[in-house]
């Protein structure tokens, strides 16, 4: 992942809470990589929180994009 950290863009990490696939511990050498990413635990939820916990995750898809039109105009 050397390449990653020359990523400088806004990025989402997200973390089911009983991922059976991806742990906790995958997702923070991510956070590392990206110190601009935010990280959300999607709790209650395997590896397949799209659709184990849909609703939740497209309110925090929504969230996360909003926040960056957001910051987009407060810079503009």
């Amino acid at each position: 992942m050397p390449n990653l950290k020359r990523f400088k863009g806004a990025a989402l990490v997200l973390n089911a809470e009983h991922d059976n696939f991806a742990d906790e511990s995958s997702h923070r050498v991510l956070e590392a990589h990206l110190p601009q990413a935010k990280h959300q635990l999607i709790e209650r939820c395997g590896h397949m929180a799209f659709i184990d916990r849909y609703e939740l995750l497209v309110d925090v898809l929504k969230q996360f994009f909003a926040d960056l039109a957001e910051k987009r105009v407060a810079t503009n």
